[in-house]
């Protein structure tokens, strides 16, 4: 009787509400939620640079120049580089400790290990002055190859560790020692599939892992980027990236800024 007087709104809550329930259960998704909030501070502190240094006031930034020179916004800059500009690198490293945690495996060599991985997949830029890594490379544009980085390297080496392949140690020797090497095989085995991964992409398709992902990511996006039911398909799936914790705006203007 009941179930007759739901209205549609009701019935939709519902159910949106049971897929929330097995959504927050998924220990995949809880992990990234987990990381992106770790990553969270480091965005708000960013910011509150990013807004000193481009304050919306003209006389107020005329003034701050006057003191301290015309330097003072790229001095500001540093800080911003080195927390919004390295989300992805943060993202790796927060989610392959949030997973590892929850599938009960070495964290510490996780992290370790899916951060090696990630900087494999990130091929360095070269000038005349010698290699470097682009920052693009490494910030919120990478955020989908992080997270994909860290959720397999976890799998990985949870498989392999389960299975009990790894150099033993006597009992003797202190764990603060055993345990190094006990994650040399995993860590070995994680590196070398990301290494092949790498050449088959070099050799194989001409590119690199971050400009595959958001590329195939970009697919769709390109074809809709054009109409006005495009950028209302954009703006939504903008959204539902924020609604599982990713910086929505970030990534999909990273695929969208070149159709405009």
């Amino acid at each position: 009787m009941n179930d007759k007087k739901m209205t549609f709104s009701d019935k939709f809550q519902d159910k949106l509400g049971i897929f929330a329930d097995k959504v927050n259960r998924n220990i995949y998704v809880t992990a990234i939620r987990d990381a992106m909030l770790a990553y969270m501070p480091f965005t708000f502190i960013g910011s509150i640079f990013l807004i000193i240094a481009f304050f919306p006031i003209v006389q107020v930034t005329d003034f701050i120049t006057s003191i301290f020179g015309p330097t003072w916004v790229d001095k500001l800059l540093y800080v911003n580089n080195a927390t919004i500009a390295i989300g992805g690198l943060i993202v790796v490293i927060s989610l392959a400790k949030s997973l590892a945690e929850k599938l009960e495996t070495d964290v510490l060599q996780c992290i370790l290990t899916a951060l090696v991985s990630f900087l494999l997949l990130t091929p360095l830029d070269v000038n005349e002055t010698g290699s470097f890594i682009n920052m693009t490379k490494i910030g919120a544009q990478a955020m989908f190859l992080g997270i994909i980085v860290s959720i397999v390297t976890v799998l990985v080496y949870k498989k392999i560790d389960e299975k009990d392949i790894k150099i033993k140690m006597p009992g003797t020797v202190p764990p603060a020692v055993s345990k190094p090497f006990e994650s040399i095989i995993p860590s070995f085995i994680v590196v070398t599939l990301f290494f092949i991964v790498r050449l088959m992409l070099e050799v194989g398709l001409n590119t690199e892992a971050m400009a595959l992902i958001n590329g195939t990511l970009g697919i769709p996006l390109t074809m809709v980027g054009g109409s006005l039911f495009g950028m209302v398909f954009i703006k939504i799936f903008e959204q539902f990236l924020w609604f599982f914790g990713l910086h929505g705006s970030s990534i999909v203007q990273a695929v969208t800024d070149p159709i405009h």
